[in-house]
């Protein structure tokens, strides 16, 4: 299940963080304004990664190595639109499973985002994916 990480640094001029996570590395990074109305995410499933900002979608893989003290997650090979998250419709099922604890705004923008992605792309049509609830 996420949880939310409360002391997440935030950096001057950048948009608001907020980080979650559950015990399997199955993290949600979020981006909110001002107002705390989410702006763009980033999701990180078994090493491979989903970022959606300004209105597009990117996708990286985590190295899996260290930079100095650094966690592999902090260094990504991005791969352009490659991997396939069949994973995406794994990603839209982990998500719906594991956020049922979040603020329901950030739920819903992300579950939405990672829906318009699987329509994008031909996604299965599967009932159990046309809802968060």
């Amino acid at each position: 299940m996420l949880r939310e990480i409360r002391k997440v640094r935030q950096n001057p001029g950048e948009p608001i963080r907020r980080w979650f996570q559950d015990p399997n590395g199955f993290d949600l990074l979020v981006w909110e304004d001002n107002k705390l109305n989410p702006i763009g995410f980033q999701l990180s499933l078994d090493r491979q990664v989903i970022t959606y900002r300004n209105h597009l979608f990117s996708f990286s893989i985590s190295s899996g190595e260290r930079v100095g003290t650094r966690p592999a997650s902090e260094l990504l090979l991005n791969l352009g639109k490659t991997i396939r998250f069949d994973k995406e419709t794994k990603a839209i099922n982990k998500f719906k499973e594991d956020s049922k604890l979040i603020d329901l705004a950030i739920r819903h923008y992300v579950f939405e985002k990672l829906k318009s992605l699987l329509d994008q792309k031909g996604g299965v049509k599967d009932e159990k994916n046309s809802s968060i609830y």
